[in-house]
């Protein structure tokens, strides 16, 4: 599976920027909530993701109403940055409290592209059309491709693509190359 994403210039709505900015809030929330599992531990152990979910979920839920998925894509988020942090101290790196300061959204759940617009879910009833640009349309016209994720800033929207790769003989690959973003 070959993996890519598009950007695009993006201006949110005003349900869309508060979406944004709780789902920075709830991240920081996580990430406090990871370090002071960290803590307990003597420094010694980031959360996995599983264990982050199971002591931030319900208090996440309680202070922000917001649609779920959305909760669960925060908890990803910040565990990714506590994971990240933990691999820097590892190496020796100075590293100060992780803090998300720009609004965002990232998810993966309930998303699709429908006549030239990505549709997403607000919460439980409403949903937001973004109009894609041509530039966008017509890379996303191969039917090989799917749209898996999108992440939301104040100024771009980027959409996380796969496309299933076939006549690729293994024994013949000489090397491969990753990209973290």
């Amino acid at each position: 599976v070959a993996r890519k994403s598009i950007k695009q210039s993006f201006q949110p709505s005003p349900q869309v920027s508060c979406l944004m900015e709780i789902f920075r809030q709830m991240t920081n929330d996580c990430i406090r909530i990871g370090i002071e599992i960290e803590k307990e531990r003597d420094g010694n152990q980031t959360p996995s993701m599983k264990e982050l979910s199971r002591k931030s979920y319900g208090e996440l839920r309680m202070r922000y109403h917001c649609y779920s998925k959305y909760t669960l894509c925060a908890i990803s988020k910040a565990a990714g940055i506590l994971a990240s942090r933990r691999k820097s101290i590892k190496r020796g790196i100075h590293t100060r409290t992780p803090y998300v300061s720009k609004p965002f959204l990232v998810s993966c759940y309930d998303l699709k592209i429908d006549d030239g617009k990505l549709m997403f879910r607000l919460d439980a009833g409403k949903f937001e059309a973004i109009p894609l640009n041509s530039h966008t349309r017509s890379f996303l016209s191969d039917s090989a491709l799917r749209v898996r994720s999108f992440t939301l800033s104040a100024e771009s929207i980027s959409l996380s693509v796969s496309k299933e790769v076939s006549g690729i003989n293994e024994e013949e690959l000489a090397g491969a190359v990753g990209v973290d973003r």
